[in-house]
């Protein structure tokens, strides 16, 4: 028996959290990065190996995004800027504004299953 039909997430549409900011700031601190120069190009796809193309946008280190796609069960980072002795480590949360279980890996790691997840943030870290 299939379940009922979600009703459809909004037009794709970042939102930044604004309520880590404390969190946000001791990050940017402790990789010692400019947080404003170094972006990062986020994909999700709609399968869960990360190959079915669905959508992409560009973040900022260290910042949380609140993200709702409809048929996004995958993602990971595709380009990020290079900062010296340092890994990109993405981590999805389940809960908005980067609370709750989290999933996540380094450079360009796939992760899956992502309709359980409803935030993201990506770091530098050493």
């Amino acid at each position: 028996m299939a379940g009922p039909v979600p009703v459809p997430a909004p037009a794709p549409l970042l939102t930044m959290s604004n309520t880590m900011t404390h969190n946000l700031e001791v990050a940017d601190a402790e990789v010692g990065i400019d947080a404003q120069d170094l972006s990062i190009k986020i994909q999700y796809y709609t399968d869960y190996q990360c190959t079915k193309y669905n959508v992409e946008f560009t973040i900022q280190p260290s910042r949380c995004y609140n993200y709702q796609y409809s048929g996004t069960h995958s993602a990971n980072a595709v380009s990020w800027g290079e900062v010296a002795d340092t890994v990109l480590r993405c981590r999805f949360y389940s809960g908005r504004d980067c609370t709750g279980a989290v999933q996540g890996g380094e450079y360009d790691h796939c992760a899956g299953n992502l309709n359980r997840y409803e935030s993201l943030r990506c770091v530098y870290e050493y």
